[in-house]
């Protein structure tokens, strides 16, 4: 997916990916997000100003690229029940990012390469002054993503546009944390979420990738079932990296955990060399592993304090049940819950580039202090 963004920076192609994910929706017996926007469309249901949310992972853009390609499709005779036809020559052009009613708003980059923590203002209102100029077509699509890195002001500002948008024109906002919009920008949008696929699925979908079973199964586990993540690291070396993590947080849960805590955070950081958007998937790497740990931890517990069993479950590591059982020994369930937010809270602190270390020591700190 090649799309062009506002202003005018280009992601890169991911072609590939949108026909995975495509392929993941088919294999999925799950509500897919997007045959339910069809389905409002064909229906003349489709609100303006639509909010896809849901976790890391899942598919939220490439719901909303195929959307904005179901609404300019101009293949001949009836559509495919949930999404556009993508051969005809309006799908293409949108795919490869060359229609220019087409727009993504997202936070610019620095000088250094970086990504900006927030989408500002002034992103919003040289949008709103380019959207006031007569276009070609028949219709307009704007994807905000991440819609929950608006900043106050900016969405303030956006207001208007999602409560009367211009003829023609969709908004679509995509986030992982609805809650960190204003409640008068969520009242304003359809509300559409996206999970995350299930476990089979994306199994049945790394098999036909050319992994063996026990590899596309451990990928989609340890991957938290993103499908991204699923296709670029090493399950094999993943499992070993849940495994260390998980013993290192077992012995600094005991009572001379705080110097271990704060020597875990030094190893955590980014090594030398990894720096911005390198380093960032360094840190999200840590994070989400440690969120599938703390989770397992939690689920564990509360099975067994009800008495029921674990099969069905779904943990993140195939084999890690030894070390999942060690751990919720130490972390009542109630206080694995807590400190999911307290992950959640971390990768929020590093998308605003508050300091690292002090973010890692912090959160580790919390978390044996939990015990």
């Amino acid at each position: 997916m090649s799309v062009k963004t506002a202003p005018g920076v280009e992601r890169p192609p991911l072609a590939d990916e949108d026909r995975l994910y495509d392929r993941l929706a088919e294999l999925s017996s799950a509500p897919r997000p997007l045959a339910s926007l069809a389905t409002a469309l064909r229906r003349g249901r489709l609100s303006a100003s639509l909010m896809l949310f849901g976790p890391r992972g899942a598919g939220k853009r490439h719901a909303a690229i195929r959307l904005a390609q179901l609404l300019d499709c101009s293949a001949p005779g009836p559509k495919p029940s949930d999404g556009p036809c993508g051969g005809c020559a309006s799908c293409r052009r949108t795919l490869r990012g060359l229609d220019t009613n087409v727009r993504i708003l997202e936070p610019e980059e620095d000088g250094r390469g970086r990504r900006r923590t927030e989408i500002t203002v002034g992103q919003v209102r040289a949008l709103q002054d380019s959207l006031a100029f007569k276009h070609e077509g028949s219709r307009r699509f704007l994807l905000i993503d991440p819609a929950d890195r608006l900043s106050l002001v900016a969405q303030e500002a956006l207001l208007k546009t999602i409560e009367e948008p211009p003829d023609g024109l969709t908004v679509v906002l995509s986030c992982e944390r609805p809650a960190a919009m204003k409640p008068t920008m969520r009242s304003r949008c359809q509300a559409v979420a996206c999970p995350l696929p299930e476990v089979a699925a994306l199994t049945t979908l790394l098999e036909e990738q050319g992994l063996t079973t026990d590899q596309a199964r451990k990928a989609a586990q340890l991957s938290g079932r993103d499908l991204h993540r699923a296709l670029t690291f090493d399950a094999e070396d993943e499992a070993d990296r849940w495994l260390d993590l998980a013993r290192r947080l077992y012995e600094m849960l005991g009572r001379r955990g705080e110097g271990k805590a704060r020597d875990l955070a030094l190893e955590l950081l980014p090594p030398k060399g990894r720096t911005g958007a390198d380093a960032a998937e360094h840190l999200e790497e840590i994070l989400g592993r440690l969120e599938l740990i703390l989770r397992d931890v939690m689920v564990e517990g509360a099975l067994h304090r009800e008495g029921l069993p674990v099969e069905g479950a779904g943990f993140s590591h195939p084999d890690g049940e030894s070390a999942r059982k060690a751990l919720a020994g130490r972390l009542a369930p109630g206080r694995a819950a807590r400190l999911l937010d307290e992950v959640a809270t971390a990768r929020a602190d590093l998308a605003l580039h508050v300091n690292t270390k002090t973010v890692l020591t912090d959160l580790l700190l919390k978390i044996h202090r939990s015990a």
